[in-house]
C-alpha cells in the first residue's frame, strides 16, 4: 500500500513515524540524487557517492522541515544543489590554481568587451548600511565564501541566527539598493 503513495505522501508517512516508509524513501531517492549531481561535469572534482550520502544525510537532519504542499523531488534536489555548491566552494577555496596569462587567451575574446560606465557599487561598498556584526557575516557568507556553518563557528552563533542575520542584512541590502 505504501508503494502505491506519492513520495510526498509517504514522506508525511515518515514525519509521523513510519521508519520502514521512511527507510525506503532514503533507498528510493539515493540513485536519484546521484543522478542529479552526476549530470554536473564536476566528476572529476567531487565524489559523487561521498556527495550523495552528505546529502541524503543532510535531508535525514532536515526532515522536519519538509512541507507536504511542496514538491518531495523539488526540495530534496534543493538540498542536494545546496551541498553540491558547499562542496565546489569548499575545494575552490583550498585548491591552487594557476594565474591566467591573458596574452595566451586574447586570441579567444571574439566580441569586443563593453563597458557599462555607470557607476555601480561593488558588494564590499555596499557593506556601509550595516551594522558591524551584519557586514562580517555577510563577508564572511559572500566574499569569503564560507558555508553556513563555517561562519556560524567564526562568529560563535548558532547557524539559525547565522541564516536569520543573513537574510535581515540582504532585505537591508534590496531595500537600498534593489535587487540588482
Amino acid at each position: 500500500m505504501a508503494d502505491e503513495l506519492t513520495l510526498e505522501q509517504r514522506m508525511l508517512l515518515a514525519q509521523a513515524g513510519d521508519k520502514v516508509v521512511y527507510e525506503n524513501i532514503l533507498k528510493e531517492i539515493a540513485p536519484m540524487i546521484r543522478n542529479f549531481l552526476r549530470k554536473f561535469n564536476y566528476r572529476s572534482l567531487i565524489d559523487i557517492d561521498n556527495l550523495t550520502q552528505e546529502t541524503l544525510i543532510a535531508i535525514h537532519n532536515s526532515s522536519h522541515t519538509y512541507q507536504a504542499n511542496r514538491s518531495f523531488r523539488n526540495w530534496i534536489f534543493a538540498i542536494a544543489n545546496y551541498k553540491l555548491k558547499d562542496e565546489l566552494r569548499r575545494l575552490y577555496r583550498k585548491k591552487k590554481f594557476s594565474e591566467v596569462d591573458f596574452c595566451d587567451v586574447e586570441n579567444f575574446l571574439f566580441d569586443e568587451v563593453e563597458f557599462d560606465f555607470e557607476a555601480k557599487p561593488t558588494l564590499s561598498e555596499m557593506l556601509y548600511v550595516l551594522k558591524p556584526k551584519q557586514q562580517e557575516i555577510i563577508k564572511l557568507l559572500k566574499i569569503e565564501c564560507n558555508s553556513l556553518q563555517e561562519a556560524a563557528n567564526k562568529m560563535n552563533m548558532s547557524v539559525a541566527a547565522i541564516k536569520v542575520a543573513a537574510h535581515r542584512s540582504y532585505e537591508i541590502l534590496i531595500a537600498k539598493f534593489g535587487k540588482k
